[in-house]
């Protein structure tokens, strides 16, 4: 739908309620909001990166007892490095995305690994 209505009515009507789906109490909801956000900062830009937003995915990739939970939002920083360029993935996300070392779950820390043969394919050789 964002892609129809427009940068302006996407960052001030459904980015709020897609953030705001990410503080729900069912996981499923949770990991389909996740899914989305990428979609979004196709359409809003460096913007969908708001202080609170930056928070919740750490608290996101790392409290959660569900690891899908983890799993997708360690994922999700690789999505939004492709769309949102290196610079921000360094300032904003990289702290976010290296959290899957320390992961408690396999799968976690395998799809991290796979994450970052993408994170090499998108940012300069001095950062690989």
């Amino acid at each position: 739908m964002s892609h129809i209505l427009g940068r302006d009515f996407t960052n001030t009507k459904i980015l709020p309620l897609a953030l705001s789906l990410l503080n729900e109490e069912n996981h499923d909801i949770k990991l389909a909001a996740i899914k989305g956000l990428d979609d979004l900062a196709t359409i809003v830009g460096v913007e969908i990166l708001t202080p609170s937003l930056v928070e919740q995915l750490q608290n996101l990739a790392k409290e959660p007892p569900q690891w899908r939970l983890r799993e997708m939002t360690i994922l999700l920083t690789v999505k939004l490095a492709k769309v949102l360029g290196q610079e921000v993935f360094i300032s904003k996300l990289e702290d976010i995305f290296f959290l899957f070392l320390s992961d408690s779950v396999a799968s976690v820390r395998e799809s991290g690994v796979r994450a970052v043969g993408d994170l090499c394919t998108i940012m300069t050789n001095d950062w690989v």
